[in-house]
């Protein structure tokens, strides 16, 4: 039995109850609630069926009401806990003692959980698929190492805006043995040198030779010894190496957005033990580049979502490199990755499947990419191309003329669409919207945009009407062909 918003009341409900969903009030919702904590602790003592627990609507949950579901149900699989954050480490401690039949588990915005929980997961829950933790202030490299030492057989991994998350979390790729080292030759004559420097037979070195430094530039040294010098214990824990066959061979979804302290070493490991991701989020994560790209490249055409907004230092070959393999990406966003120009969009554009494209803030396409767009994707259902400000208005004409399956076109900050008329099709801007520093807004969803493409054919038709009769063509805001 399921309850939505609703505790069960009766014995015989509480043993029927295997799904307990409560979710957060809504202004739209007809199923709102007034559950607290204590009408939670209340029942749960009499439900031990429930296999499914979704308490993210209890905004005061604590952690005696996670404990007395850890301890009352031997059935439970899956628990969603996100932004309760009065729950703390003691009631999660619980729940993997506890409950460790346990596959999904998600503590998302629970801002006061540690290393030591999240370690304890990983090891008590054999059988764990979905594991997240969003914006877990607290999380770093030490916990992160043991999700990807004892929890093979996850599904989805969520650690966006874990900001304190480094490199040091993640699979390092083993450096090929170095052929460069002396020879047997070499250590040899190396060996008679010095034995003739005893000897006095020959000179010896000097500092410079030798590479040490001189008096002047000791103080210089010593600064540079003291910002090399270890931040704190994490800096110092090793590569974590693991075999060649520890393999993620269910993870599909990889979720490391904001976590911007990671970088081209961080991915290469992640791809060399998780051959099989599809689902690949690296939003503002700054420090990557094209050596990255190189790398998600072999992931092959099992990478159909790639979100790389903010990454600024890609560039038009990565791209390239990247789509001649991952040849059925669906879901692309280069959002504000301003080096990319046309070209990265016209590659881009030759992707057979793909029905997603985020160009947000490059400030460097124009028109071409557009047209190229409108001719070349015929799988395209949503499209951003906010704050381009080269793009016109005739051709996003011509892309929506010819994509009649277009659900979403979002086109803010564009100087081309403040023209009367058009704002009458456009979404209407979410609370808060500063129009100042993104510009006029103009979302268009679903048969909006086929009402835009019939004004803008209109306004064609009224055009060239005017240009054969000779009368001064003048824009019109409603759906009238009249000339004057």
């Amino acid at each position: 039995m399921k309850f939505h918003n609703l505790l069960p009341r009766t014995d015989e409900t509480c043993l029927l109850t295997e799904e307990l969903i409560i979710l957060p009030n809504s202004n739209r919702s007809i199923t709102n609630h007034s559950i607290t904590d204590d009408d939670l602790a209340a029942v749960l003592p009499h439900c031990p069926n429930i296999e499914t627990a979704v308490l993210t609507g209890v905004s005061d949950l604590s952690d005696r009401s996670v404990i007395l579901l850890a301890r009352t149900t031997e059935r439970l699989k899956s628990i969603d806990l996100s932004g309760c954050r009065q729950v703390t480490d003691i009631g999660i401690l619980e729940l993997s003692s506890q409950a460790t039949s346990l596959e999904s588990i998600k503590l998302n915005d629970l801002q006061s959980i540690t290393d030591r929980t999240i370690s304890s997961l990983t090891l008590s829950l054999a059988h764990l698929t979905v594991l997240e933790l969003c914006n877990s202030p607290f999380l770093t490299a030490s916990s992160v190492r043991d999700i990807w030492t004892f929890s093979r057989k996850l599904k989805t991994l969520s650690l966006k805006k874990c900001s304190r998350v480094t490199d040091k979390g993640f699979p390092a790729v083993s450096a090929p043995a170095s052929s460069t080292g002396p020879s047997f030759k070499e250590v040899r004559a190396e060996s008679s040198t010095r034995s003739l420097r005893r000897k006095g037979k020959l000179p010896m070195r000097d500092a410079a030779v030798l590479g040490l430094p001189s008096s002047s530039d000791l103080f210089r040294l010593d600064d540079v010894q003291i910002q090399q010098r270890p931040l704190s214990w994490l800096d110092l824990l090793p590569p974590l190496d693991l075999p060649p066959h520890h393999i993620f061979e269910d993870l599909r979804l990889l979720d490391l957005s904001y976590c911007s302290k990671l970088t081209d070493n961080a991915i290469a490991g992640i791809v060399a033990h998780a051959p099989k991701i599809s689902q690949l989020l690296l939003k503002e994560c700054d420090q990557l580049t094209n050596k990255s790209l190189e790398s998600i490249a072999k992931l092959g055409t099992r990478l159909d979502t790639l979100d790389l907004g903010y990454v600024e230092n890609i560039t038009d070959l990565g791209i390239v490199r990247l789509t001649r393999v991952c040849t059925r990406l669906k879901s692309v966003d280069v959002s504000l990755c301003t080096k990319l120009t046309d070209l990265s969009v016209l590659i881009l554009s030759t992707l057979p499947h793909i029905c997603r494209l985020s160009f947000v803030g490059l400030r460097k396409i124009t028109d071409n990419a557009i047209y190229f767009l409108a001719e070349q994707t015929p799988t395209l259902t949503h499209l951003r191309v906010s704050e381009c400000p080269r793009i016109s208005l005739e051709a996003l004409h011509t892309l929506i003329a010819k994509h009649p399956k277009l659900e979403l076109l979002s086109a803010c900050g564009l100087p081309s669409l403040k023209r009367i008329g058009v704002q009458r099709f456009s979404d209407m801007p979410p609370s808060g919207y500063d129009r100042r520093r993104h510009g006029s807004y103009r979302v268009f969803n679903g048969p909006k945009i086929q009402e835009l493409r019939g004004f803008l054919d209109k306004e064609d038709r009224r055009r060239r009407e005017a240009e054969r009769s000779n009368i001064i063509f003048t824009l019109r805001d409603d759906d009238s062909e009249d000339l004057y």
